[in-house]
């Protein structure tokens, strides 16, 4: 089914673009060429991201209808915000809105003219029509090395020190009741 549904005021036909503005495929912006896609770390989402930790395996669906393109959060962990609110049901976007999945934040285009030349069918439901050198930040310049990826802070060590301290408070307790036991008898 074709996203071509026309908002009332409207001449032309709906094509709503979804520009990613942070996260790991800052840069990247989405022309939505199906009535229905979806977004989330599982390779068979529309909108596949599996670099956003905070994302969920099927995060949220857009769709295109008659009156407008609306985002549902599908039950995800950390929750879709539009402009920085949480929402609990199906929501109707504006022109501009920004919409957080996970760590990757878009903002919504809702008409926006042809395709350009350059762009390249991304995904099924999708056309990846601009992918900014996002590292580099010119359009210009190739992109560069992609940013160093935040390990996660090892904990072992910190819970051996956990460990040891409470091993040690029980080991005082135990010797202060042993000599203190006595006296109390």
């Amino acid at each position: 089914m074709s996203s071509d549904a026309t908002l009332p005021g409207l001449r032309r036909p709906l094509r709503p673009r979804l520009a990613t503005l942070s996260g790991p495929r800052a840069g990247e912006a989405f022309e939505l060429t199906e009535a229905v896609i979806t977004i989330g770390r599982a390779p068979d989402n529309t909108i596949a991201i599996p670099e956003d930790g905070r994302l969920s395996r099927y995060h949220a669906r857009f769709e295109v209808r008659a009156d407008g393109l609306w985002v549902t959060d599908l039950g995800s962990t950390n929750g879709t915000l539009i402009n920085g609110a949480m929402i609990s049901g199906p929501r109707r976007l504006e022109d501009g809105d920004k919409v957080q999945t996970g760590d990757t934040i878009f903002t919504v285009t809702l008409s926006v003219p042809e395709p350009a030349a350059e762009a390249n069918t991304h995904a099924a439901g999708t056309t990846l029509v601009s992918r900014a050198a996002r590292r580099t930040g010119s359009p210009e310049q190739p992109p560069g090395p992609p940013p160093p990826r935040r390990k996660k802070r090892s904990t072992k060590a910190l819970d051996a020190a956990i460990a040891v301290v409470v091993i040690l408070i029980l080991v005082l307790l135990m010797a202060a009741a042993y000599i203190l036991l006595p006296a109390f008898l």
